[in-house]
Parts: C-alpha cells; structure tokens; sequence
C-alpha cells in the first residue's frame, strides 16, 4: 500500500509541465527531463542535442568548427555529464521539492543546480580547447587551389555496399552502354534525391507540432486492399468506386472549441515570419506550415473550424499495383501460371488541432526544444531536433525509396511514389 505523501506519476508529470524553461536552455530541459526519472543511467542524448547543448549553454561555436574539433568536444561532454559530481545531491533535493509539490522552491533549486553544471562542464572544456588548438596545428594541410571552384557534378545517395560496386568496369551494353550499376535488383542505386514535400507525404509518416499556445498533428494513412491474382486467367475485376472527397470530422464534439480560421492562419503565418532564415529544419518547416493552411483554407469555411479530429480521402479514386518476384531461369511462357498480388491503396490526410491560443503567442516560438517531430509510423521511428530533415530524408531513402510504380484505376495512368507524394496523391483524370 502506497504513504500517503508519496507523489505519483501523474503529480510529478504536472508539476513538470508546470516549469517553463526556454529552449536556450537546453541542460536546463535535461535536468526538467530527469525529474521523476527513475532510469536516468539509461538517459541517451543524441549528439545533435549535445551540440545544442555547446551552442547555447557553453557558448561554444559549432557551426564553423573543424570535425576533429567538435568530435572531442562531444567526447569531452559525453564523459563529463556522467561525472559530475552533484548529480546524488541534486536528486535528492529535486525529489524532495517535488513530493512536496514546492514549485517555486523547485524551479530556483533548478536555477542553482543549472548554473554549478554549467560551469563544471565549462572548466572541462576551458582545458580541452588550447589542447584541441594545438593538436588541429600539427594536422598536415589539405592543398586546395582555392582560385579554382569545386562545382558539384553529380550527387548519388546509396549505401555503403552499394557504393562498393557503382561503377562497372566497362560499359555495360545491355543498358544503354551505362557505366553505373543501377539497374541491380535489390543494390539500386538511388540517383536521386527527395524533395521535403515528398517526404512530408510518404507512406504512414506522421507530423507534430507542439508549441505552448498551439499543437497540431497530421498524417499520411492508407488504406490497403490486397488480391491474389493470375493475370493467365485474364478475370477481369470489378472496377474501384469513386471516393467521396468530402471531409470527415469526428462526431465527438462534447469537449470542442470553435475557433476562427483566420487566428489560425496569423499564428501559421507568425511561425514562418519569426523562424530565422538560418534555422536547420526551415525548409521542412516552411512546407509543412504551407500545407496545413491550405488544407485549413480549402476544407474549411471563412468563419472558422472545431478543434478536433479531420480526415479524408485525396483522390476521387485509389491507385493499383502489382507486387512480384521472378523465379531465376523459369520462362513466364511456359506454364499457366502468372501470379501477381494486386495492391490497391486509398491514399488518406488527417490531422488535428488539440490546442490553440493566439494570445499566448511569443515572437520565439521557434525556440521551443523539438517543438517539431516527424515518426515513420512503418518503422515506429522518430525524428526531431536539428538534424529532423535530415535524418527523415535518410531514412526513405535508404527503406522505403525503392517502390513500384502506381497506376490510377480509374484513368490508367502510372505515377512514381515520388511523383504522387509531391503532389499529394492527386491527379485530375
């Protein structure tokens, strides 16, 4: 039987949520994230936050920093996170504000604790740094001539085995005299590369934004039907009904606010306008808050919409296609046998406002720690921080790029994947 003054989980996740700590930050959201946390030795982060972390608590430049360089300041942090020596105290202490609910007392123990951190981290870096100046003098330098430009020629993405065997020795004249190894089964090469508009709209990938005064959430769902076919046969199947493309809007309202288009349009236009036009995931971003309002434009009326759940269908009709492998030195010719499993997909949006308050809007929203997460539902992998787009991007690319082409069952005509995510999944028959 649990004492009575013990705080469960559920108090100490509220009087997390209670702490507001900016995004500049980010060993402060550490330490709000370890609050309660019972595995903190299992506590991973990423090297992307650790650069944050030399960013902006250790003023410590990384973006024009030489890679041997950065890679012993990450060294240096990763070692030393772990070392500090309050890390005992400073747990017994938050614990025990907690449990007593004390906010105030909790968030100046924060203010204590955060500065004696980052001054700890600081010294170890103060010794570091002349030591890293001198080992990055006696590096052997690269001779570039600098008055002749370096023009990209061309930009291939593939794997490391792939890499291994791009280029053929010789010519290879059963493909166009090619010299490039692409057209290999399972080690194609990917020539080329994806747009952010594709990726926003890939199979099952899955958008959040979650800012104090706004959080939405959208996705790409499909619906898949799957038939065993023999095309020896020649059976033809039943044509595919047209969709309706009329919106769909959940029946439960109860707990429903209605709210102007036009607020969500300005809060919409205020995170693009405040986002620094050097800001790593801006492209992602731009895309993603352009889509969203004109989904909102085009489903909704002038007067305003119902903060709740929206789906429907993007094409008036779905897309087949037929999946197969072949059988190594066996003629299709020859027997009465062609099977082929048919997919039809019925490519859908949703998406969801759960919060808004436009007057609660701060000019550096964009501050906010992982204020956008993109999740491959597929793959149930998440992507956030600096390096979102392009990690996301990495990640089609290498498992999910390689996709058979669409046909309309409709108009018969075939779409590429990257075709019909750049353009949503519609087409006008």
């Amino acid at each position: 039987m649990e004492d009575d003054n013990d705080i469960t989980i559920t108090e100490i996740t509220n009087i997390k949520n209670m702490i507001y700590i900016p995004d500049d930050k980010p060993l402060m959201q550490l330490f709000r994230r370890l609050i309660g946390n019972d595995s903190k030795q299992n506590t991973v982060l990423t090297n992307a936050q650790i650069l944050d972390i030399l960013h902006k608590d250790l003023n410590t430049e990384v973006m024009y920093t030489h890679d041997l360089e950065i890679e012993i300041y990450l060294n240096v942090i990763k070692k030393f996170l772990k070392d500090w020596p309050q890390w005992d105290e400073f747990d017994k202490s938050v614990n025990l504000l907690m449990s007593k609910g004390d906010i105030e007392a909790t968030k100046k123990l924060l203010d204590v604790k955060y500065n004696n951190f980052k001054d700890y981290l600081k010294t170890k870096l103060d010794i570091a740094k002349p030591l890293v100046k001198d080992a990055l003098k006696r590096l052997t330098p690269i001779n570039n001539d600098d008055d002749k430009p370096m023009n990209v020629v061309m930009e291939v993405n593939c794997t490391r085995s792939q890499l291994n065997r791009l280029f053929f020795r010789r010519p290879n004249t059963a493909y166009k005299n090619t010299i490039f190894n692409i057209v290999e089964g399972p080690s194609k090469i990917l020539l080329n590369s994806i747009s952010v508009q594709a990726m926003l709209n890939w199979f099952h990938v899955k958008v959040d934004i979650n800012l104090p005064f706004f959080t939405y959430r959208s996705g790409m769902t499909h619906i898949l039907k799957h038939i065993l076919v023999n095309k020896k046969l020649n059976i033809t199947l039943e044509n595919e009904k047209e969709l309706s493309l009329q919106l769909q809007r959940s029946a439960n309202r109860k707990n429903s606010s209605f709210v102007k288009l036009d607020d969500v349009l300005y809060v919409l236009d205020g995170i693009l306008s405040n986002m620094p036009q050097d800001y790593m995931n801006r492209e992602l971003i731009v895309a993603l808050i352009n889509q969203i309002q004109t989904d909102l434009q085009k489903n909704h009326p002038s007067v305003g919409l119902y903060l709740t759940y929206y789906r429907k269908y993007l094409n008036k009709y779905p897309y087949v296609r037929y999946l197969y492998a072949e059988v190594p030195g066996v003629s299709s010719t020859v027997n009465k046998y062609d099977l082929q499993l048919q997919e039809t997909v019925y490519p859908i949006v949703y998406y969801e406002i759960g919060k808004f308050a436009r007057s609660e809007m701060r000019n550096k929203m964009f501050l906010y720690s992982q204020w956008v997460k993109c999740e491959c539902i597929l793959c149930n992998k998440t992507f956030s921080g600096l390096d979102m787009t392009e990690k996301l991007k990495q990640h089609i690319l290498e498992y999910h790029f390689d996709e058979p082409d669409w046909q309309c069952t409709n108009c018969k005509s075939v779409f590429s994947m990257i075709n019909l995510t750049e353009r949503r999944w519609e087409h006008q028959c």
